[in-house]
């Protein structure tokens, strides 16, 4: 994790965040999340539709909540970067264990903008994905 920071405070509360965000996904509680999303926060996820505002990204957690309880979530951070002292950039591997739809991806990386507000972080905005698996090209 490439980390640069003038203030290792910034980190740690970075790192709170996420994990925050973990225990209220473990836990199935939507109302959790609130709290760590912008204002107006916008969520991409792995089938292309975008959701955006704090209020709509995290009724779309409630809505999986509800139809998929039990879920849990691994996040492992691979780096991290300060583009401005208040903006970071962070990419991380993610993991869903539990009941998921058939056919439906249990791992991808992920991509996280947070930005600091009147001195604290949130999420700013949020890209998961699933790497394609490339084929090798016959000629």
């Amino acid at each position: 994790m490439d980390v640069k920071s003038q203030d290792s405070s910034d980190n740690k509360a970075i790192d709170t965040l996420v994990e925050n965000w973990i225990a209220a996904h473990n836990s199935g509680d939507a109302e959790a999340l609130v709290d760590l999303y912008a204002a107006d926060a916008d969520f991409i996820g792995i089938d292309g539709q975008v959701i955006s505002g704090r209020e709509a990204v995290v009724g779309m957690y409630a809505e999986v909540f509800r139809h998929l309880p039990g879920n849990k979530a691994q996040v492992s951070v691979n780096f991290r970067r300060f583009v401005t002292p208040d903006v970071v950039v962070e990419d991380a591997s993610w993991e869903v264990i539990g009941i998921l739809p058939e056919g439906a991806p249990s791992k991808g990386i992920s991509t996280t903008v947070f930005k600091k507000e009147d001195g604290r972080w949130c999420i700013q905005c949020a890209r998961s994905m699933v790497p394609v698996t490339r084929t090798a090209m016959t000629g």
